[in-house]
């Protein structure tokens, strides 16, 4: 599902769409919370999640993989984040 997102008025839900396409799309998520900096994903199938210079190269500082575990380091403004990845499911 592609979201029309105005990139002006919401830099959060372009971050998030971005996230979600690269994690594999919203049929690949099981859950999803955070930490201070981390938007914590687990996945069904961590083969469909991309590499580490893809996540970089949309405004993240990379991500960690833990097996179906995921780690997208976006820093403080990980709840606004969030927000618009949730509303994405």
């Amino acid at each position: 599902a592609t979201a029309d997102v105005d990139e002006a008025a919401d830099p959060y839900a372009v971050m998030a769409a971005a996230v979600l396409e690269l994690l594999g799309g919203a049929d690949n998520i099981v859950d999803v919370t955070n930490c201070v900096t981390r938007l914590r994903v687990n996945v069904k199938d961590e083969t469909l999640v991309a590499d580490d210079p893809d996540f970089k190269s949309i405004g993240t500082s990379g991500i960690a993989k833990n097996g179906k575990g995921m780690q997208v380091i976006i820093g403080l403004k990980v709840p606004k984040v969030r927000d618009r990845f949730e509303a994405l499911l």
